[in-house]
This record gives C-alpha cells, sequence and structure tokens, in this order.
C-alpha cells in the first residue's frame, strides 16, 4: 500500500506505513524475500520523491538482506538490486559507485532482455547518467549513440524528459553551450512534472549557467 500511495504522490501516508513496515521486521518469521521488497519499495519511493540519500540507505539495506540469504535470490533479482544502487548513486551525484553498481548488473540484465526491450533502452540511460555524473561526457555520448542506434518502441513522456536533461548535460559538459541552450529552450511543460525530474531541471539550468554564462557563444563550435 505504501508504494502504490508513493507512487500516486501521497508521500506522506506512504512514508507512515513504510515506517510501520519497517518496524515490523524484526518480528520473527519475516522471510528474506519480503525484508528486501519491503527496502525496495521503501528505496524506489525516495528516488521518486527525489531524495538521493534516504534510496541510497533503503537501497544499501535491500542489498544487505540479498547478501544475507543469497540463495533466496535469483541472479535477475540480484541485478536489479544493482541496478537501482546505480540509480540511487547517479542521483546523489556518485557517479564512479554509479558505475561499479552497473558494472555487476549489466551483464545479467542485458542477457536477460533481449534486442529491443525497453528495458535495454533503461540500462542503456542510466550508463549515460552515471557517465555524466562521473564527468565523462565524451563516453556518455558515445551511450547515446548506442542507445539511438537501437530499435526500442517509443518513450514514455516522463522517460523522454529523462534523456532529453541527460543529453543537455552531456552538451554542456562537452562545452557545446548554444547547443545545449538551443536544446534546453526546446523542452516543454513535461519536463519537469516529477520530484525527479524538477531536480534534473535544476541541476542542468544551474550547470549551464555556470559553465556556458560567462562564455561567448558565437565562439563556441560543436
Amino acid at each position: 500500500i505504501a508504494a502504490r500511495l508513493a507512487q500516486l504522490g501521497d508521500g506522506p501516508r506512504a512514508a507512515l506505513l513504510f515506517a510501520r513496515a519497517v518496524d515490523g521486521l524484526d518480528a520473527p518469521g519475516i522471510k528474506a524475500t519480503t525484508r528486501e521488497n519491503i527496502w525496495r519499495q521503501k528505496g524506489w519511493a525516495a528516488l521518486r520523491a527525489g531524495d538521493a540519500q534516504a534510496a541510497r540507505k533503503d537501497f544499501a539495506a535491500m542489498r544487505a538482506a540479498i547478501d544475507a540469504a543469497p540463495t533466496s535470490f535469483d541472479p535477475l533479482r540480484v541485478a536489479e538490486a544493482d541496478w537501482l544502487l546505480a540509480e540511487a548513486a547517479v542521483e546523489a551525484g556518485d557517479g564512479d559507485a554509479a558505475l561499479g553498481h552497473l558494472a555487476r548488473a549489466e551483464p545479467v540484465l542485458l542477457a536477460e532482455y533481449g534486442a529491443g526491450h525497453p528495458e535495454r533502452r533503461n540500462i542503456g540511460v542510466t550508463r549515460i547518467a552515471a557517465e555524466l555524473a562521473a564527468g565523462r561526457p565524451d563516453a556518455a555520448m558515445t551511450s547515446f549513440g548506442a542507445l539511438a542506434a537501437a530499435a526500442y518502441p517509443a518513450a514514455a513522456a516522463r522517460e523522454q524528459a529523462r534523456i532529453d536533461w541527460l543529453m543537455a548535460d552531456a552538451l554542456i559538459q562537452q562545452g557545446r553551450c548554444e547547443e545545449a541552450g538551443a536544446w534546453i529552450d526546446a523542452f516543454d511543460t513535461t519536463h519537469a512534472t516529477t520530484p525527479r525530474l524538477r531536480q534534473m531541471q535544476a541541476r542542468v539550468t544551474a550547470l549551464h549557467a555556470s559553465v556556458c554564462g560567462s562564455m561567448d557563444r558565437t565562439s563556441v563550435q560543436p
């Protein structure tokens, strides 16, 4: 119930129910899979709400539950946990940690999802975000190329908005200020409809002002 309330944007009621669920983890007979899932759902809620540090803490507890009972979890579930840790590290600005988590998750995830599966695109987006958080815009652009070359179904509006903000981030980090400014100016209201996307908007526009504000845009070449 808490997870669904969080998806619907009812953070206060979700927080109360998550707290009650966590309090119940000390009860006898709680399965490792239940313990892992409670922390996973709580971390997801924090990630959606834009609270990266809380998400990292919850996902670390999720991973600890897996490590305490490794035979209770299949490789895909473990890989998904590392993927979530990568996502939280990205939001916290810890690109190197995100890439470390992703290095463990990617081989299993890519083996599970065939060519053209939307989850492969999501994995690619996480890699781009991690590379940018680690200050590797050239690597991110290479990953963007791989993403564009694949035949994926159209992304949902929020997914596409994240991809667009990441492209703007990459252009700024490469010093391509005029292109980045035009990219940002073309965005519409759908690009900042969730706490996470609003944080991306604030971070990328602040980066643009910081990196490009004093530049002579007419001298910047693609």
